[in-house]
């Protein structure tokens, strides 16, 4: 029988490795994706809002720290790290590739029923993100 900790462990390698369609195919039909950026449900909306970050960060991989299971819920925490080499989406206007490399904290939970994602939330430090993308304004020194 397979954990809840492994359907999600595999639904985020499946993500580092640029399988978007692989990390879709992990959720219920009306799954829903929780992000500080988007909230998205069905395989439509995830595969776009997925698709959006794995082109502006075709590096991007999760590196694991603490993984938490109980019953039907997993909960992990660890880092993102992804290379800006691709356009990314903002509310400004499209973010054309920085070359910058960003390192993120961040934390998911995820209810898995029937051996399929039914939701998963993030949360990370969307400071820190922006900031290591340039994104925020320096703050004066004396």
């Amino acid at each position: 029988m397979t954990t809840v900790r492994k359907l999600f462990e595999g639904a985020l390698a499946l993500l580092d490795a640029g399988d978007v369609d692989g990390f879709v195919g992990c959720f219920e039909p009306d799954g829903e994706f929780v992000h500080p950026q988007a909230a998205v449900e069905g395989p439509e909306q995830i595969r776009a809002f997925i698709g959006m970050s794995v082109r502006a960060f075709p590096d991007g991989h999760h590196e694991l720290r603490d993984v938490l299971e109980d019953g039907d819920t997993v909960v992990v925490a660890g880092d993102w790290t992804g290379t800006h080499t691709g356009p990314l989406p903002t509310p400004a206007g499209e973010l054309p590739g920085t070359g910058r490399q960003v390192r993120v904290s961040f934390a998911a939970l995820a209810r898995i029923h029937d051996g399929r994602i039914r939701r998963a939330q993030v949360y990370s430090d969307q400071l820190a993100f922006m900031a290591q993308l340039g994104l925020l304004p320096t703050p004066a020194t004396d």
